[in-house]
């Protein structure tokens, strides 16, 4: 009998491309659970740089709030720096407006849409207004009148003005005038 084939050869081969597929697809596993925590450990990085990044922009935004104790000291300080450039009362001066002079030139400058609660003159002629206005506007056409009457009196031009906003009524305006009379320029 003659053979005319291998024995070999009708053997199954062996197939290692299954095993190499799986192989391949744990590898490309690895490689992306690996890619995904190098991603979160980037994440996490980042975020903790964003909070940093957030708490000092909040420190940055907080604006140290006025207190009382200090708009006090500063009230004071320009009391005190009034009272230096004061006249001095034994030198000749000349005097602004008397308190009937001024009541008579803020009834010049009423309105419906300002009103006064305190007016304090001093000796040397010099006032301080404290008043409401309804809008922005009311303060403005005020201080025009303001200077308008200046111009045809003794002039007590306006030194200072200061407006907020009146937290217990609302849609009105808190405003505070402070005007200086003219002063003798001859100081010892």
């Amino acid at each position: 009998m003659i053979e005319l084939f291998d024995a070999e050869r009708l053997l199954p081969r062996r197939d290692w491309s299954l095993p190499l597929a799986g192989l391949a697809l744990a590898v490309a596993g690895i490689g992306i659970g690996s890619y995904g925590l190098s991603l979160q450990t980037r994440l996490q990085a980042t975020e903790r740089q964003r909070s940093e990044l957030d708490q000092r922009l909040r420190e940055a935004k907080v604006v140290p709030t006025t207190t009382g104790a200090l708009l006090a000291d500063l009230q004071r300080e320009a009391e005190r720096l009034e009272a230096e450039v004061a006249p001095d009362p034994r030198l000749p001066s000349t005097p602004g407006p008397t308190p009937s002079q001024w009541m008579l030139r803020l009834g010049e400058l009423g309105s419906s849409e300002v009103s006064l609660s305190k007016v304090e003159v001093d000796r040397g002629g010099s006032v301080r207004i404290e008043g409401m206005a309804t809008s922005p506007q009311a303060v403005s056409r005020f201080l025009q009148s303001w200077d308008q009457a200046q111009l045809q009196a003794t002039p007590v031009p306006a030194r200072a003005i200061e407006v907020r906003q009146d937290t217990t009524s609302a849609p009105l305006l808190r405003f505070q005038l402070r005007a200086t009379a003219p002063q003798s320029k001859a100081r010892s």
